[in-house]
């Protein structure tokens, strides 16, 4: 669950944090869009790809982290309660997370288009605008086609990309974590949790089992909503999850 939620959250172009083989996507897709452009445009296709290449690493490593972060401080301002997944509820259903993941896969789409299109611009200044612009637009449909394609493929075949989430997983909660930190401190809005779902998000066992021994609601909710079950179950952490369900907490 945690892993479709955070997935849902960042948009479907950050899957590359969750799936690192996604990573090596970027080189079809450098060559995709360079090959579109010198063929469709008539061009030098090694002027192309460099171009290309410059501009796919300023739209990933610039363009969709500031993208994703202006997304999310827009949602700190207006989704009461702060910081949660995307348009999404508590257990939400599959297809919730499919129309988060479509909704940014678009923001980012354009991002793309419109970043990717400012460097190609300075290695073809002789074409029009309006060219580039097709260009951009026409290409990256292609490639975010395969992305997504990409996504599927890991989700349609969870023997092959569950050991690789696995492993990434603590660094995603990492760069999650420390990410939403920032925000929390930049919006003024502190997460204010009660001390279990704290002891179950630190996966502190001895001080969830302190807790619940002292009365704690073992089905109280964080600020999003989320169940303290729902949240170790997501964390994968099989003991705070089997503590929990022994004293009681609702499924």
């Amino acid at each position: 669950m945690l892993i479709n939620l955070m997935l849902a959250n960042i948009g479907l172009p950050m899957v590359a944090v969750y799936l690192p083989f996604a990573w090596f996507a970027l080189i079809p897709i450098i060559f995709i869009e360079a090959l579109y452009g010198a063929r469709r445009y008539h061009l030098s296709f090694s002027r192309a790809l460099l171009a290309q290449a410059i501009a796919n690493g300023f739209s990933t490593v610039i363009g969709i982290p500031m993208t994703w972060f202006a997304v999310v401080l827009i949602q700190v301002a207006i989704v009461p309660g702060g910081i949660g997944p995307a348009w999404l509820a508590p257990d939400p259903s599959w297809w919730s997370i499919a129309l988060a993941v479509a909704v940014l896969t678009v923001v980012f789409y354009f991002m793309s288009v419109a970043t990717e299109g400012f460097v190609v611009a300075r290695f073809f200044g002789e074409l029009p605008r309006q060219t580039i612009r097709r260009w951009m637009v026409q290409s990256n449909g292609i490639t975010y086609a395969l992305l997504v394609a990409l996504l599927s493929g890991g989700v349609l075949a969870p023997k092959v990309s569950a050991p690789l989430m696995n492993l990434m997983e603590p660094v995603n909660e990492a760069l999650i974590s420390g990410v939403f930190s920032v925000i929390e401190h930049v919006s003024g809005k502190e997460k204010k949790e009660p001390p279990l779902i704290r002891a179950v998000e630190a996966r502190d066992l001895k001080e969830a089992q302190e807790l619940i021994s002292k009365g704690a609601n073992v089905n109280q909710t964080d600020d999003v909503g989320f169940p303290a079950l729902s949240i170790a179950a997501g964390r994968r952490d099989e003991k705070m999850t089997k503590l929990l369900l022994e004293a009681g907490a609702d499924v």
